[in-house]
Order: C-alpha cells, then sequence, then structure tokens
C-alpha cells in the first residue's frame, strides 16, 4: 500500500511534514517523496489528511454490553486511529473472564485492562463498585492476576500469599476534614476533627429559652 500526499506526524522522529509512507504487510518501509509504487499495489490519496502511528488512549471503558460505561472498541477507537487502549478498571475479579473472552480476545484493537479491586467492577451507574465494602477484597482481586499478566503480554506469576482480607476502616483522627455549626453563634464552620473538639470546649453553650406564654387577646385582659 502506497499512502501519498498526507501529512505525516512522527514524534518519534520529530517529524511533521507531508510524505509518501510505503507499507508492505503490517509494517512501513519507506517514507519518502513520490516513491514509485509497485504494479498493482493499492494507492490513497491522503493529501490534507494527517498520517500519523496508531494513537494510544489511556482512559477508556470498553466493556460492551456489561458496564453502563462500556463502548464498542473496534467502533469508537479504531475509526478514530486510536490502536491501543487502556481500560481504567471496567472489570473486576468476577466479571474479569468475561471481558477478556468476549471484548478482549475478539476486538482488533488492543486493549490493556486494569483490574478493579472491587470484585463486580463498573457494572451499575446506581451501584457503585466501591459503595459495598465487602466487595473490596484484594485476595479476590489477585485469583486472576496470571490471566491480566498474560494480557498485558508479560510473564504470568503466583500471587503473593495475603492475609485475610479486612474491612475496610473509616478514618479518623485530628486530620480528617469536618464541618460543624458553632452554638454560639449559629455560624458553619470548618476545620479538622481537633479543632471542632477544641472549638466546642470553648464555646458556651446557649441557655435553653423559656417557651414564651400564648398572647392574650386584648378584649380578654384584665382592665
Amino acid at each position: 500500500m502506497l499512502i501519498r500526499g498526507g501529512t505525516v506526524i512522527d514524534p518519534a522522529q520529530e517529524l511533521h511534514a507531508v510524505r509518501d509512507v510505503v507499507i508492505r504487510g503490517r509494517r512501513v518501509t519507506a517514507l519518502g517523496e513520490r516513491p514509485t509504487p509497485a504494479p498493482g499495489e493499492e494507492v490513497v490519496d491522503a493529501r490534507g489528511l494527517l498520517v500519523v502511528p496508531g494513537l494510544i488512549d489511556l482512559h477508556v471503558h470498553v466493556f460492551y454490553g456489561a458496564s453502563h460505561y462500556g463502548i464498542e472498541p473496534d467502533l469508537h477507537c479504531l475509526a478514530t486511529g486510536t490502536t491501543t487502549v487502556v481500560d481504567a478498571g471496567s472489570a473486576g475479579a468476577l466479571t474479569f473472564t468475561a471481558f477478556r473472552r468476549y471484548v478482549i480476545e475478539v476486538s482488533q484493537t488492543r486493549i490493556l485492562p486494569f483490574l478493579n479491586i472491587g470484585a463486580t467492577g463498573m457494572l451499575s451507574a446506581e451501584v457503585g463498585e466501591l459503595e459495598e465494602v465487602r466487595f473490596i477484597d484484594k485476595a479476590k482481586a489477585l485469583n486472576p492476576f496470571a490471566k491480566v499478566a498474560d494480557v498485558l503480554g508479560k510473564a504470568a506469576a503466583p500471587p503473593p500469599t495475603l492475609a485475610p482480607a479486612k474491612p475496610m476502616a473509616v478514618p479518623t483522627g485530628p486530620s480528617v476534614q469536618v464541618d460543624w455549626v458553632d452554638p454560639s453563634t449559629g455560624k458553619r464552620m470548618s476545620g479538622t476533627a481537633a479543632e471542632r473538639d477544641a472549638a466546642l470546649k470553648k464555646s458556651p453553650s446557649k441557655p435553653a429559652e423559656k417557651p414564651k406564654s400564648p398572647a392574650v387577646p386584648r378584649s380578654m385582659s384584665k382592665r
């Protein structure tokens, strides 16, 4: 294939100029000006167009049909010149096998996935993957580690031994930012938990107001 007359952008060569590109098989074999096409070679007129290496999108969600964020990778990525994408945690330990079999392995787009620490992954806009603490399980997240490593083209390795997962602790302490209402002024305040506690100790509480007696109509008042 000969791609003729396009503006070639190649950051590796600091190139941004009109060039002709010759492709043999799946590789660029020549880059120059007005090369002679081989007999019967397909010639693409790219005048006025950009010719770039395959683009990489570092944040997508392509678990189409399962995740509420999911889009079809080939339709939306290859059609815009993006050949490699990084899926930002659409699938978790319980859904990664389906993601790999029905999306990653059948797509022409190269998909590099992050594994969501939430075991269900991102399945619903109404229920967040981290809203239910029981689904945040490191051991489950590492179970498909070998499969993820294989997808990424790395040598599979056994997951490290882990202690049983513990419930997520809610952060507390003097550094936590909190809001409160000053009882003496009624103003809304903001600061650390320690600042709130100190302010509440210094501020005297308002004395409880005595209930007011109901008003007596003027015509019924004693003269």
